[in-house]
């Protein structure tokens, strides 16, 4: 549903989210430094051409083990295989999958790219990381303490933006060539598919918004 990195940090940064982050340290002990950075957008790369949520039909697709994940893939039409990444390369190249869902980057250093034919543009998830610590250890330290690890904090991200967008475009042409072909993917018709099942998952009452009020905060941070 969020279809572009400018629309995610928006989000993120949102008074929303802010007390979404704040909740983290509260309840859970987890403090996040200063924000994340920007990782790639997270695309399927497979063996089969796949263009629109309809081709998804059947796909073999190597996952993690979130249940939610698993559940938003199979709603598209997928075969989810959880498996942990250091199976990737050779469930690929014998059959048992037909492709994954990673950051490029994720995916080109456990050398997918020599056991796959495609890089389809999906753009699914923009993918951030973050940087957290033990929240009761930063409040017991001294404020020069905190701002220096906040600083450092900083730092890093800002590292991390600069170098993960080069990244990407430099795994990108190294799929190229090794002779994957990039695929337009019509992300509208994956969206449409997925509606339903994400309508199903506030049914529940347990996340802290309502659909509509998700979609109206991204709507928001999309102008």
């Amino acid at each position: 549903m969020i279809t572009d990195r400018d629309t995610y940090m928006r989000i993120y940064d949102s008074d929303v989210i802010k007390e979404v982050r704040q909740s983290w340290a509260d309840e859970h002990n987890v403090k996040d430094l200063c924000g994340g950075f920007y990782r790639g957008m997270r695309k399927v790369a497979a063996t089969r051409k796949i263009e629109n949520v309809d081709d998804l039909g059947g796909l073999k697709l190597r996952m993690n083990s979130s249940a939610l994940w698993n559940a938003a893939w199979q709603a598209t039409g997928a075969v989810t295989v959880p498996l942990s990444l250091n199976e990737l390369y050779t469930s690929i190249q014998t059959g048992v999958v037909e492709g994954c869902e990673n950051p490029l980057s994720e995916s080109g250093y456990l050398n997918v790219p020599e056991v796959v034919d495609y890089v389809i543009n999906t753009d699914h998830v923009v993918e951030v990381a973050i940087i957290c610590m033990n929240n009761s250890l930063y409040e017991s330290l001294p404020d020069h303490y905190k701002e220096a690890i906040t600083r450092a904090g900083e730092e890093a991200i800002a590292w991390g933006e600069e170098n993960g967008e080069l990244e990407e475009e430099e795994w990108l042409q190294k799929y190229q060539d090794a002779g994957c072909e990039v695929v337009d993917f019509d992300v509208d018709s994956a969206r449409e598919a997925s509606i339903p099942f994400w309508k199903s998952q506030f049914e529940s009452g347990e996340w802290a918004l309502s659909y509509d009020e998700v979609m109206a905060l991204i709507e928001e941070c999309s102008k």
